[in-house]
C-alpha cells in the first residue's frame, strides 16, 4: 500500500514538472490598426492627402494657380495626375509633393480618370476627351472628336464594368451624355439631357445612374442598350430663396456619388443639405441624412433659404467603408461623418473639395 502511495506521489511529481516545462499558451499581441487608404481632397492649387486613421493632413501644391475638379491616383498609391483648367495635367509624387512631369492637355481640364486596368489615363474638359499611356512619356493616344459643343465639359467620365464604354456628360443643362468605345476611340452614341455632374455604374454593371444638377432628376441609362430606361424626379426639400437675377431655387444639385459599402444603395450629397440614400434594387430614394454645417457659416442661411444646412459638394465613402467624407461648398471644409446618425466625426477646416478621390489598399 505504501508503495502504491509513493508511486502515486512521483507521478504526480513528475506531470507536475512536465506541466511546468511545458511551452505555455501563445500570447495574442493586440491587432495593429492598418492604414487601408486615404483621402485625395481637390481645391484650387493643391491636394490634401488625408489619412482617415490619424486624420493628419498631408498638403501638396500643385500649381500657383488652376483649379481641378477630380485627380487620378495611380495603383501605387504615390502618384497622382491633376489636370489643370490652365492647362496642362500634373504628374505629381504625393509623398514628396514635386511635379514629376506635366503633360500637355489642352485648357479647362477638370477630370482625370484611369481606366479599368490603369493602363489609360482620360482627361476631360471644354469639348475635349484625351486619352494617355498612363506611363512615362505619356504618349496621346487619342483626341477624341464630336464630344458635343460648349465650354462646359467632362464634369463626369466614368467607365461602364469591364471598361468597354466611357460616359462622358456635358455640364450645361442642353448638353449631352457622349459614349466612347474604349477600344475604337469613338463616340457611338449621344444622349440627349445632360447636365450630369455625377454618373455611378451600379454594382453589376447593367445601369448607369446619371445625376443631374440641374433638375435634380437621377437617370437610369442602360449600359446595354446605352437607352435611358427610368428616371427618379427628386424635388427640393429647401426652402426656395428669392434672387431677382434668377427667379427662386428650387431644385436638387449633385456634385459626386458613390455606391454603398453594402452595394445595395447609391449615395450623392446635394445642393439642399441632404446626403441622398438610393435603393439600387428599388430605384428609388429611401432616406436622407441631413448634414448641419457646424462651423460659423459666411451666412446665417446656405444657399437654399435653409439655416445650418451644409450645400454640399464632393461625397464620398471613406475607404473603410465606414464613414462619410463630405465637402461644404458654404464655407470650405470637409466633414467626416457618421452615416447612421448624420453626426460629424471629425471636421477639416480651410479645405474646399469639390470632389474627393478615395484610395483603397
Amino acid at each position: 500500500m505504501r508503495k502504491w502511495a509513493v508511486t502515486l506521489a512521483l507521478l504526480a511529481v513528475v506531470a507536475f514538472t512536465l506541466a511546468a516545462c511545458a511551452p505555455g499558451p501563445t500570447p495574442v499581441s493586440a491587432p495593429k490598426q492598418q492604414l487601408t487608404g486615404f483621402v485625395v481632397a481637390n481645391a484650387p492649387h493643391y491636394l490634401d492627402v488625408i489619412n482617415p486613421a490619424t486624420h493628419r493632413v498631408h498638403r501638396v501644391l500643385y500649381g500657383a494657380t488652376g483649379l481641378t475638379f477630380k485627380s487620378a491616383v495611380a495603383p501605387n498609391h504615390t502618384t497622382a495626375y491633376v489636370p489643370l483648367m490652365t492647362g496642362g495635367t500634373s504628374v505629381i509624387d504625393l509623398k514628396n509633393g514635386q511635379t514629376l512631369q506635366v503633360i500637355p492637355t489642352p485648357a479647362g481640364g477638370d477630370v482625370a480618370r484611369l481606366a479599368p486596368g490603369a493602363q489609360q489615363l482620360w482627361v476631360a474638359g471644354p469639348n475635349f476627351v484625351n486619352v494617355y499611356d498612363a506611363a512615362t512619356p505619356y504618349k496621346l493616344l487619342a483626341a477624341i472628336k464630336g464630344t458635343g459643343t460648349g465650354t462646359e465639359r467632362g464634369l463626369g467620365l466614368v467607365f461602364s464594368k469591364g471598361g468597354h464604354h466611357a460616359f462622358v456628360s456635358g455640364f450645361g443643362p442642353k448638353k449631352t451624355l457622349d459614349v466612347i468605345d474604349t477600344a475604337t476611340f469613338k463616340v457611338v452614341k449621344h444622349l440627349s439631357g445632360g447636365g450630369y455632374a455625377a454618373g455611378v455604374i451600379q454594382p453589376d454593371g447593367k445601369l448607369l445612374w446619371a445625376f443631374n444638377i440641374y433638375t435634380g432628376t437621377v437617370h437610369l441609362i442602360s449600359t446595354s442598350s446605352l437607352k435611358q430606361v427610368g428616371s427618379i424626379p427628386v424635388p427640393s426639400e429647401a426652402c426656395p430663396y428669392w434672387n431677382p437675377l434668377q427667379g427662386p431655387k428650387f431644385h436638387t444639385g449633385y456634385m459626386q456619388g458613390a455606391v454603398g459599402p453594402h452595394g445595395k444603395h447609391i449615395y450623392d450629397g446635394a445642393f439642399d443639405g441632404r446626403i441622398l440614400v438610393f435603393s439600387i434594387a428599388r430605384h428609388k430614394l429611401v432616406r436622407s441624412i441631413w448634414v448641419h454645417d457646424p462651423l460659423p457659416a459666411p451666412s446665417a442661411k446656405n444657399h437654399y433659404g435653409n439655416p445650418h444646412l451644409a450645400q454640399i459638394a464632393g461625397m464620398s465613402w471613406g475607404p473603410r467603408g465606414k464613414h462619410l467624407w463630405v465637402g461644404l461648398a458654404d464655407d470650405q471644409s470637409v466633414l467626416e461623418l457618421n452615416p447612421a446618425t448624420g453626426h460629424v466625426v471629425h471636421v477639416f477646416p480651410g479645405i474646399m473639395s469639390p470632389r474627393f478621390t478615395v484610395v483603397s489598399y
